[in-house]
């Protein structure tokens, strides 16, 4: 499941090819683990429709 949970949180870089661009530090409270991923996640890709608003088809899918 962690390994599961890691790619997940990676996706938004793979899918518009910036991994290893950006480091990110982030702190969560509350949820379980899977929430709090996608609430990681989500704040990763409004994060890169900011930075490039040519990525949101992208992250879309």
């Amino acid at each position: 499941p962690i390994l599961d949970h890691r790619a997940d949180l990676l996706r938004p870089f793979t899918v518009t090819k910036t991994l290893g661009l950006w480091d990110v530090t982030c702190t969560v409270k509350g949820g379980g683990v899977s929430g709090q991923v996608g609430a990681i996640r989500l704040g990763i890709s409004r994060a890169l429709q900011n930075w490039e608003p040519g990525l949101r088809p992208y992250l879309k899918a």
